[in-house]
């Protein structure tokens, strides 16, 4: 039963310090806090992800693990939630360092900014900052969750689609 997952999935976020309630998180909440963070990374501002050390708290990973769970969850749900999850993992990437997951959250984050903002150019600029991150993980479990989206959501329309049907392939 999917609803007793994601009950568990929020007990669990809970016991490793992150008390979310996702009923009291509404669209218009989301997308300010999208907006902000949009604005945070805005610019050359976003090249101090690459400079955060590793995360090493074992309950910030494993929090950050569960989101992207719920990312995926509520992607497909399309709702407001993906957002504010992906803006989650990535405010919290920015405290206790990044991981794998952050890697995840910011191809999710510019793919919403090129979907929901229209601002091509700063989705373009998310998506080669994810990939940048990508190359600190020696992950092949990345490229299908990250490629479809930087590739597919944003740089196909930022350059050639000769130049991202490769990676899109490989995604596969």
């Amino acid at each position: 039963n999917t609803e007793k997952a994601m009950e568990q999935l929020y007990h669990l976020l809970k016991s490793l310090g992150e008390d979310i309630k996702p009923n009291t998180i509404n669209a218009p909440m989301a997308m300010v806090d999208f907006s902000s963070l949009k604005q945070m990374l805005g610019g050359a501002r976003k090249d101090v992800l690459l400079q955060l050390p590793p995360m090493t708290d074992r309950n910030k990973l494993m929090a950050m693990k569960l989101m992207a769970m719920l990312v995926l969850y509520y992607n497909q749900q399309m709702t407001h939630l993906s957002g504010y999850f992906s803006c989650k993992m990535i405010r919290m990437s920015i405290q206790h360092g990044h991981c794998e997951d952050t890697v995840f959250a910011l191809s999710v984050f510019a793919c919403a900014t090129m979907n929901f903002l229209g601002d091509t150019n700063e989705a373009a600029s998310l998506a080669k900052c994810a990939l940048s991150m990508s190359r600190l993980y020696n992950s092949e479990q990345l490229i299908p969750r990250i490629y479809s989206r930087i590739y597919g959501g944003v740089l196909c329309f930022t350059q050639p689609m000769a130049t991202s049907l490769p990676p899109m392939l490989k995604a596969c």
